[in-house]
């Protein structure tokens, strides 16, 4: 995915928002267009002490239930697992395989659904981390690597983006 179609995709969420649709529109816009089939939205909670999925979009709803079952009830703090480490670092998280990773409390679940590779990007508000985007794949590639970058590039936009979804939620 290129900058200008992340842009592209963030302009048309801004100008046709549906309060209700917002973030899932936005993940489901950012998974199709990278051929990702599963993705999730993970938002610092209220005592900003850890992170909760908020929002996920799937390719195939029912196959993925128990996956987002699973992520909406886990929470993670700063540094822990998969969020929590890119919450910590601000910085942008590949994996590869993660099979080989302990720290990834969700691989049984993943595995079953042949979802071998993750990324994980923070998003800012101002100068912090308030949210992560995670996107689930079959296998990296150099696109999708690519793809998570722009992200990465994008994060403060994105920010901006997810800050109108949270005044437009509470307004």
């Amino acid at each position: 995915m290129k900058l200008t179609e992340l842009n592209d995709i963030i302009v048309k969420l801004i100008e046709n928002h549906d309060t209700g649709n917002y973030a899932s529109e936005f993940i489901e816009k950012i998974c199709i267009a990278n051929n990702w089939p599963y993705g999730e939205l993970w938002i610092l909670d209220e005592t900003e002490s850890f992170m909760r999925c908020k929002v996920s979009w799937s390719m195939d709803v029912k196959g993925y239930a128990e996956l987002f079952h699973f992520s909406s009830i886990c929470k993670f703090s700063k540094g822990v697992g998969f969020i929590g480490k890119p919450w910590q670092t601000g910085e942008l998280l590949f994996c590869a395989d993660i099979t080989k990773e302990k720290e990834f409390l969700r691989t049984d679940i993943a595995i079953k659904h042949c979802l071998f590779s993750v990324v994980c990007s923070p998003v800012y508000i101002k100068q912090n981390v308030v949210a992560i985007l995670c996107f689930f794949m079959n296998k990296l590639s150099n696109a999708d690597i690519n793809s998570a970058e722009t992200l990465q590039k994008s994060n403060r936009i994105i920010g901006r983006l997810l800050e109108q979804f949270i005044v437009m939620k509470n307004g």
